[in-house]
């Protein structure tokens, strides 16, 4: 494979501009919805803070749920759960809390991490529902 090859093939991989765009103008959305969510994220998470919980934001329903992680992590494909559980690892032994972001419609599960404090969170008026599941030791 000569250079030009090489560098062909690398333009033809990266994305449109417009596409990644259109990912971040996405990214922020769920942004949004997860700072309105946020007091009802803290409660879902804090109700089972010592279980170590992954919380899911399921945007559609407009719902917070707390899941044991080895629970969740078993939902996964193989490639997501591995990822994920180095993620929700290094989350938990900095003080950090798991958030996914499962939007139905547009068939999107998003993960992100937060200071639990997560000061760019205002408080919401908008009330969420909490579905808590019952976590065994």
């Amino acid at each position: 494979m000569t250079v030009d090859d090489h560098n062909d093939r690398q333009e033809m991989t990266k994305k449109s501009p417009s596409t990644s765009r259109r990912t971040k103008e996405r990214k922020e959305a769920y942004l949004l919805e997860l700072e309105r969510a946020w007091p009802t994220i803290l409660r879902a998470y804090h109700d089972f803070k010592a279980r170590r919980p992954i919380i899911e934001y399921r945007v559609r329903e407009d719902l917070v749920c707390a899941f044991p992680a080895s629970a969740y992590l078993d939902g996964l494909t193989k490639r997501t759960r591995e990822q994920t559980r180095k993620m929700h690892e290094r989350a938990t032994a900095t003080g950090r809390i798991v958030v996914f972001v499962s939007d139905s419609r547009e068939q999107v599960l998003r993960s992100y991490v937060f200071a639990i404090e997560a000061p760019g969170c205002a408080e919401s008026k908008r009330k969420t529902r909490v579905r808590r599941k019952r976590i065994t030791a």
